[in-house]
């Protein structure tokens, strides 16, 4: 029996990282480091994304009287400073509310019900109003035949 993940299992990997075992079965060493670094580099911009989004979506609520008053303020560098200093605060306190696989959790219950809140209300909105202009119709029709023909 070989020595490598793909002969003796995934389950048998050397690490936890998936990607990594894999692709190692096809270029050893080499990828052992440049993948992992990769691997790093996309969770730092899923962050970066999060991070800035984040409090521009609170800074929104707040507008429209759905969240604090104070959320709603932008500083004098044109963003929205306490809302960022808000979701710190929160993301110390989910950190500190038990392990990574608690916090996981939490985060995957949270977005899965706001995913199927977001699909119920494109429905609901084909309903109750199916005069509004639907921009993204378009774009999909534009993008099948672009891609298909």
């Amino acid at each position: 029996m070989g020595a490598d993940a793909l002969s003796r299992g995934i389950q048998y990997a050397t690490d936890d990282r998936v990607g990594t075992s894999a692709m190692e079965c096809f270029i050893r060493r080499f990828c052992r480091n440049y993948n992992g670094s990769i691997y790093n580099d996309q969770y730092i911009c899923c962050n970066h994304g999060l991070i800035m989004a984040g409090p521009r979506v609170y800074y929104a609520m707040a507008k429209d009287g759905l969240f604090f008053r104070k959320v709603g303020e932008i500083n004098k560098k044109g963003v929205p400073g306490f809302a960022i200093v808000v979701q710190g605060f929160w993301s110390i306190l989910l950190c500190l509310s038990g392990t990574y696989g608690n916090l996981l959790d939490y985060v995957i219950f949270a977005v899965l019900i706001f995913f199927t809140l977001t699909i119920l209300a494109i429905f609901i909105l084909r309903v109750k109003r199916p005069d509004i202009p639907r921009p993204i119709k378009h774009l999909v029709t534009l993008l099948y035949h672009h891609f298909i023909f």
